[in-house]
């Protein structure tokens, strides 16, 4: 750029002229870089939707629409995380019988995550007869009657176990009584109920000789919880009918006991 300054005396004054004379081109306007555009977050996962079998609530959705990269999704239960699967379904065992929850999911980009999408469940109680009956139990014993024994304990305590006979859910059991090992029968299932008979010391005695009592068992299901993700029994109420039958110089011996099972562990 080239400045000329002229000075000129008009009419006793000086005046300063400034002539600016402008190159052969002209400065080329500035450019303004445009502001980077974020990709978009994504949208909520869609579909959710809920299924419940006996012990667990679980969850399934469909990938959010759009081009936005998923890299994971967050599950909330009643506002506290859960999980955070980078598949399409959970699974949540830790749900319990005869409680509702509210779950949320969103679905988590590069850019930040989505809205939540929200369903509420309530998960039932199982009932009774489909509680499993298995592991170790304390048997509380208590004489309501009995007849032709010269004496006969008013309390007592035993020990029973039992072991289902199917893989899951409830069915038949072996019955073993822990504290006379000879009593070991398979007990019937019928809903919340289990009987069996079988035969064994149970303490008769005829003189000073032992001789087997034969004890009718019959059983049922008053309690249940989830135990090692099992709906399990884990107290029942019953009766133990003894019969001991005539003996050399002994007469008929019958006995009538309640008793009280709670699951131990």
């Amino acid at each position: 750029m080239l400045i000329v300054a002229i000075a000129a005396l008009v009419a006793g004054s000086l005046i300063a002229a400034v002539v600016i004379a402008t190159g052969r081109g002209k400065k080329p306007a500035a450019q303004v870089s445009p502001t980077p555009t974020s990709a978009p977050s994504p949208l909520p996962p869609a579909n959710l939707a809920s299924s419940i079998n006996i012990l667990a609530v679980t969850l399934n959705w469909t990938e959010p629409p759009g081009s936005t990269q998923v890299m994971r999704f967050n599950l909330y239960r009643d506002g506290a995380i859960l999980a955070s699967p980078t598949g399409t379904t959970y699974r949540d065992s830790s749900a319990l019988p005869g409680q509702t929850y509210s779950y949320e999911l969103e679905a988590v980009g590069a850019t930040g995550a989505s809205s939540r999408a929200s369903v509420q469940v309530s998960v039932p109680v199982p009932s009774l007869a489909a509680a499993r009956l298995e592991g170790d139990f304390n048997v509380k014993a208590k004489t309501v009657s009995h007849s032709g024994y010269a004496s006969y304990p008013s309390s007592f305590t035993l020990g029973y176990h039992f072991d289902p006979k199917c893989a899951i859910g409830s069915c038949d059991v072996v019955w073993r009584d822990l504290s006379a090992k000879r009593f070991k029968q398979t007990f019937k299932e019928r809903g919340a109920r289990y009987s069996g008979t079988d035969s064994g010391d149970f303490n008769a005695v005829c003189g000073s000789a032992h001789h087997d009592s034969t004890l009718t068992i019959s059983i049922r299901v008053v309690k249940a919880k989830v135990l090692d993700d099992e709906w399990r029994a884990s107290k029942l109420v019953g009766t133990i009918v003894q019969y001991d039958a005539p003996q050399l110089g002994c007469v008929t011996g019958r006995a009538t006991i309640s008793i009280a099972l709670t699951l131990l562990g």
